[in-house]
C-alpha cells in the first residue's frame, strides 16, 4: 500500500480531536466504486522522548502502523493472505 508522513505542527492536546474527527471522515466516506475503505496509522510524538534520528521517529511510527494493521485485521475476522 501507499505511505505517507503527516507532520502536525499543533499542540498536543489537540491530537485526540484531530484523530477522532480523520477517523469519523474514513468511517463516512463512501465512494463511487467502493463502499468503504480503511486506513491503518501509526503515529509518534516528537516529546515522546529524546528521539536520536529522524530514522527512529519514522521506524517507531512504522511499527506502531503494522500493529494497527494487525488489530483491524483480528477484530473483523479477516485474512491477511
Amino acid at each position: 500500500g501507499d505511505e505517507f508522513v503527516v507532520i502536525l505542527t499543533k499542540k498536543v492536546q489537540e491530537f485526540p480531536a484531530l484523530l477522532k474527527d480523520f477517523d469519523h471522515q474514513v468511517f463516512q466516506w463512501h465512494g463511487e466504486l467502493a463502499n468503504s475503505m480503511a486506513i491503518s496509522y501509526g503515529y509518534v510524538f516528537s516529546s515522546e522522548k529524546n528521539w536520536s534520528n529522524i530514522y527512529e521517529i519514522t521506524k517507531a511510527a512504522d511499527e506502531r502502523m503494522y500493529e494497527n494493521k494487525t488489530r483491524y485485521y483480528l477484530e473483523n475476522g479477516l485474512d491477511r493472505r
